[in-house]
């Protein structure tokens, strides 16, 4: 009987590239680091209902700051390039997390929150524009969603395992 010959490997994830790193950062503190610590953070000055309450909101806030900046960071990047916008944005959602660490945690959240959501909707234009019209940008597209994903997996389990170590603060300044 014949041999049947194997189709190519399948790409693997593979050693991140810059924007990779900055999505699987980005999944990391803010799907992860943020989601479980800001009501820990909260509670310290407010009661647990007000903390949860609070949290929830701002929880909820990186799906709602994402569907309301999406839009605006498009025009945004049409008109100033998507990769200087992108760029401002990310340092913007870093100061945010600063804010947090600082002990100014609301407003370091929603700056952090708001500007999350340029990374989300302007690096797949980044990537698009990076990439040369003959290569596919399809593998670059999956590979910069999965160290997203990875880094929204990792976070949780980082930021659960060293919680009882280090402040939640410290986790956001780190």
């Amino acid at each position: 009987a014949p041999i049947a010959k194997r189709g190519p490997r399948p790409p693997a994830l593979g050693r991140p590239r810059t924007m990779d790193s900055l999505f699987f950062l980005q999944g990391m503190g803010v799907d992860g680091v943020f989601a479980l610590t800001i009501t820990l953070i909260l509670a310290e000055k407010h009661s647990l209902s007000v903390a949860v309450l609070s949290g929830g909101a701002l929880l909820a806030m990186r799906h709602v700051g994402e569907a309301v900046a999406a839009p605006l960071f498009g025009m945004l990047g049409d008109r100033f390039g998507a990769a200087r916008v992108f760029a401002v944005s990310v340092c913007l959602t870093a100061i945010g997390f600063l804010g947090v660490a600082a002990g100014f945690t609301v407003a370091g959240a929603l700056l952090m929150l708001e500007f999350r959501g340029a990374p989300a909707s302007l690096g797949p234009a980044t990537i698009v524009q990076a990439t040369a019209a003959s290569d596919s940008v399809m593998a670059p597209l999956a590979r910069m969603l999965a160290w997203r994903d990875l880094g929204a997996a990792v976070g949780p389990l980082m930021a659960g395992a060293l919680v009882g170590f280090v402040s939640p603060q410290l986790l956001h300044g780190a």
